[in-house]
């Protein structure tokens, strides 16, 4: 039973240490490539600035005043 229940939390907090180092990879990555523009963040809308999107990636909008490519090189 013991075993069961710290085998589980090893395993959640080994898929979130693997999340964590995905999105740094991914902000390394979109720093480093300017030319792709800029880090669209799942459900973070317009470049990651919370707008809020429906989609898995956020297009372009209209409304953004901030730079994106700024706020990606902060991290």
């Amino acid at each position: 039973m013991i075993i069961s229940l710290v085998s589980a939390i090893a395993l959640l907090f080994g898929l979130m240490a693997g999340w964590i180092a995905v999105q740094r990879a991914a902000l390394r990555f979109a720093a480093a490539h300017p030319e792709y523009g800029p880090l669209r963040l799942v459900g973070a809308g317009c470049g990651g600035h919370g707008h809020g999107a429906p989609e898995p990636i956020a297009e372009a909008c209209e409304s953004c005043d901030k730079s994106c490519a700024a706020s990606a090189a902060k991290l």
